[in-house]
């Protein structure tokens, strides 16, 4: 016997407008009086396990993980948020349980959101600039179970290989993990991170030398550099003070933070006229330029011994300033800033990819302060840049709740009731992804 019945099936908006199909699908039932079972006809195209098509599901998947919030999805597609967000855990699921190469070069840096009142560690693949996880925090015992389970991975723990890397077995990891430089001589693991480029905090060095203890620490030239403008700053502050031109020199802080050569005709020749009138201004500045040039030296010994020269011929005019600012880093963290110069790899390599990417998750976290949890923002972060960076590139990145049903539903931006309403407007085409509808054509009455 041949039932059919009809289903409303969803698919990829059409110009911007929610589609949803009339569909009729067939039934069997075994005609044995002893049977009676069912068997249902699965149409090629539809989801088996939603009443979506696959092309709405991968479209939600994808989309999930980029800029859009939930609703905003669930309004583009005409659905409710919840079988939005199952979609976008259930693909988070499958994208945590995918084997990841272990970077060779790791950034490790921490940004603090306000929403969850916490620093988290963002943890950045520096070859590849991405981000390959976020930590719920920053604390000490995080990195270690963070560190350990790389550990665990380079020797191929077979739970862990279970854990993440499916079937692979333990000689399988080894040879899919196996970086083409040989560190052998230096008693690193083949697979091993061999660089970590951290900022000066204290806990995370400890971190990373209890569980990667073969792999070398930098220390991101930003952050011991950034102490030689503080110091700069400080005496900028003290001496517009004295004079009575605090705002006068404020203005002239973004110069002073830079190099002779950065700075235009013009402004070179005001800011050397304004340090002529302010002789331990100009110390400062002369003494930062030449702490700021010892990162252009090539070679560990010769970057070591300029700095020790530096240190030695400080100005008394500026000394006790500058010793504030760079005399603790410069002893307790000297090993890893001096790394920057002798580690063949390390020159390439600085925390500027991290830093944009903690920018790029503030703003994820702005744009959608309405995620309820830290896995949501994770995924978002983890799986999701590379995503809006592709969508920046098309233009889809940044629209607003009003801005987005004005531009898709015809809404007026100060009105959420649907009557008041125009016509919709067409998007562009990257709104609109999904499978050619001429195969359908006739049934769909969308205009």
């Amino acid at each position: 016997m041949i039932l059919c019945i009809w289903y409303k099936i969803r698919d990829t908006p059409w110009s911007g407008i929610p589609v949803l199909i009339r569909l009729k699908q067939r039934r069997y039932r075994c005609s044995n009086s002893n049977c009676k079972k069912t068997t249902v006809f699965q149409h090629p195209g539809v989801h088996d396990k939603r009443e979506m098509t696959e092309a709405l599901v991968e479209k939600i998947e994808r989309d999930s993980l980029g800029p859009y919030r939930f609703y905003m999805l669930a309004h583009q597609v005409g659905s409710s948020k919840t079988p939005i967000r199952e979609i976008f855990e259930r693909r988070v699921e499958e994208l945590d349980r995918k084997a990841k190469p272990i970077p060779k070069a790791l950034g490790v840096d921490g940004v603090y959101i306000p929403a969850t009142g916490k620093t988290h560690a963002v943890i950045a693949d520096l070859n590849e600039g991405k981000v390959v996880e976020m930590l719920e925090t920053d604390k000490k015992p995080k990195l270690l179970e963070y560190f350990h389970n790389l550990e665990r991975r380079h020797a191929g723990d077979p739970e862990l290989n279970s854990e993440v890397h499916g079937d692979l077995s333990k000689e399988e990891v080894m040879e899919k993990y196996k970086t083409e430089i040989d560190l052998q001589e230096k008693g690193v693991l083949a697979n091993e991170p061999h660089v970590v480029v951290i900022d000066m905090t204290p806990r995370y060095r400890d971190a990373i030398k209890k569980k990667l203890p073969g792999a070398t620490i930098v220390v991101d030239r930003y952050h011991i550099t950034r102490r030689a403008n503080l110091a700069l700053g400080r005496i900028r502050i003290d001496e517009s003070r004295r004079a009575g031109l605090t705002a006068e020199w404020k203005r002239e802080k973004e110069k002073l933070e830079q190099f002779r050569t950065q700075l235009g005709a013009g402004e070179e020749f005001r800011l050397e006229a304004a340090l002529n009138h302010f002789p331990r201004i100009k110390q400062a500045y002369e003494t930062r330029n030449d702490f700021l040039k010892i990162f252009e030296i090539k070679g560990r010994q010769k970057a070591d011994e300029a700095l020790t020269e530096w240190e030695e011929s400080l100005p008394k005019s500026v000394e006790e300033e500058f010793k504030k600012f760079l005399d603790g880093p410069l002893s307790d963290w000297r090993e890893e800033i001096l790394n920057f110069f002798s580690y063949p790899y390390a020159g390439p390599y600085t925390n500027a990819e991290v830093e944009g990417f903690n920018r790029a998750i503030k703003q994820i976290k702005t744009e959608g302060a309405g995620y309820s949890d830290f896995n949501t923002l994770r995924a978002k972060v983890v799986y999701g840049l590379e995503r809006r960076r592709e969508m920046r590139e098309r233009g889809a990145v940044g629209i607003r709740e009003k801005e987005y049903l004005q531009r898709v539903a015809g809404f007026s931006p100060g009105s959420d009731d649907p009557s008041d309403s125009e016509e919709p407007i067409r998007v562009s085409d990257f709104l609109c992804e999904g499978a050619p509808f001429d195969w359908i054509e006739e049934e769909l009455k969308l205009w």
